[in-house]
This record gives structure tokens, sequence and C-alpha cells, in this order.
């Protein structure tokens, strides 16, 4: 479900499911953060989750455009 997947599939098809999934993860870290906005300091966990949100997304578009650009070299 997440890097070694799209590693698998170096196509067109893989790419474009990881940035796909990259977007979901970046639009959740997006959400979680915005909640612990003006929150009361035990909402700390808000901002960690976030965090680990936005490293899942990064690493997925990473995948995602390395696999479209290894696509594209071998055309």
């Amino acid at each position: 479900m997440l890097v070694e997947d799209v590693g698998e599939r170096q196509d067109v098809r893989g790419g474009a499911r990881a940035l796909v999934r990259a977007g979901l993860w970046l639009a959740a870290c997006c959400v979680v953060i915005g909640l612990a906005a003006g929150r009361s300091p035990w909402v700390v966990a808000f901002p960690v989750v976030g965090v680990f949100l936005h490293t899942m997304g990064e690493l997925l578009y990473s995948a995602g455009i390395w696999a479209l650009s290894c696509q594209g070299m071998s055309a």
C-alpha cells in the first residue's frame, strides 16, 4: 500500500496512484493540523499526527514522481 507497492509497479498507472494517495495523505495532514489551531495545549497530539501524515504524503509523492520519471526515460 505504501512505497513498496509503487516500486514493484513502475508504470504510469502505479505512479499516478501513488500521486493520488499522496494528495489524500497531504489533505488529511492539513485537516489534522488545522484542527489543532487555537486549541488548548493538550491537543499536542494533533500536530504530531499531522507531521506523520505529511511525511507519508511526501514519501508517496516522491515515489509517484520517480515512477513517472522512470517510465518517461524508457520511452
